[in-house]
């Protein structure tokens, strides 16, 4: 009798345990979905303090365009326009014919970060690179994005987001083939040249 009561309650403990477990798993799921709703449904941001940086090795180049901040990434200069707001995240780059090949995107989200955020073509008139940044360093790089096909519904559209578990605060949209060209990896720093 004393055995079978041993037995029973190491069957109950591991029942209890799965429980546990499945109920962990399932809270998990639903606020990775909650986090990795499109930019469009994150709140405004108010730019935080940017990180002490030094000098790019060669001097930014002032562009008389939208592309007005510099920035490195692996010590590579780029010219970027910043994205700091929710209206700002939901146009992106959408309607655009191109950008040279210096130039891209920065979306700073480090007022609701760390984010899952999710990035789509919608509108889109050439490739994009995403790179993943948090803390100033790269940790994830969705490369060579292509256009969806004409007539694509809205609906139909592939959300890109980093890799499951990994939060960002900024992400930044180059031209596709940019990070290949430049050797772009995992642990690149990126620097904010241009205080915004």
């Amino acid at each position: 009798m004393k055995e079978d009561m041993k037995k029973l309650a190491i069957i109950l403990g591991l029942i209890i345990l799965a429980a546990l477990l499945l109920i962990f798993f399932f809270y998990q799921s639903a606020l990775y979905q909650k986090s990795t709703r499109f930019v469009s449904q994150t709140l405004p941001v108010t730019p935080a303090a940017l990180p002490p940086t030094k000098p790019a090795t060669a001097p930014p180049v002032k562009s008389a365009s939208l592309y007005d901040h510099d920035i490195t990434v692996g010590g590579n200069l780029l010219h970027v326009q910043v994205a700091a707001t929710q209206p700002e995240w939901s146009q992106g780059l959408s309607g655009r014919e191109g950008m040279e090949q210096n130039q891209g995107m920065l979306f700073d989200m480090r007022g609701v970060a760390p984010v899952q955020p999710g990035y789509w073509m919608k509108n889109m008139k050439f490739g994009l690179d995403f790179i993943w940044i948090h803390y100033g360093r790269v940790v994830g790089i969705t490369p060579n994005v292509a256009l969806p096909p004409p007539g694509t519904p809205e609906k139909a559209l592939t959300i890109y987001y980093p890799d499951l578990g990994v939060d960002v605060d900024t992400v930044l949209e180059t031209n596709a083939g940019w990070n290949a060209a430049h050797k772009i990896k995992l642990g690149d720093k990126v620097q904010i040249l241009t205080p915004y």
